[in-house]
């Protein structure tokens, strides 16, 4: 058969599938990249700026929501601030996630399911993050127009 009769039943050549792995490499490379920063972002937030926070609310007597109080304990959990807690967590969560995002590359040259585990680690990463935002902001906009004036 030539060329043209392999195209028309929609076969693919060597050169075809070539392409289609190396471009699964690069997005593979793509999320793990993706998933790293929005997993430093996280655990940069919550331990850099987590106990500052923590600070100005505890100062200022601020109410705050479940939400801001679990980004609290969350942030006071990598730091290993919890009562009865011995050591930070926090490089451990780091090594973790970099354990699973390498294991999850190297595997996703192999396997589909691989590139969806990075790929729903990415939304999680993007969510958790966002949520963080939420969580600290939420209570600095409230702080902010009470000390304004506003209600």
């Amino acid at each position: 058969m030539n060329q043209v009769a392999l195209a028309d039943r929609g076969s693919t050549t060597p050169l075809d599938s070539n392409c289609r792995r190396g471009l699964s490499r690069v997005g593979s490379s793509l999320l793990v990249a993706l998933n790293g920063v929005l997993w430093m972002l996280v655990l940069g937030v919550q331990v850099g700026l987590g106990p500052k926070f923590e600070q100005i609310f505890t100062d200022f007597g601020v109410a705050l929501s479940g939400l801001t109080q679990a980004a609290i304990v969350g942030s006071r959990w990598l730091r290993g601030t919890n009562p009865g807690q011995l050591f930070p967590l926090w490089p451990l969560a780091g090594v973790g996630i970099s354990l699973i995002l390498a294991g999850c590359h190297v595997a996703s040259r192999r396997n589909r399911f691989a590139t969806v585990v990075l790929a729903l680690l990415a939304v999680v990463g993007f969510l958790t993050f966002t949520l963080l935002v939420v969580a600290y902001h939420h209570p600095l906009q409230t702080m902010i127009q009470s000390l304004q004036g506003g209600a």
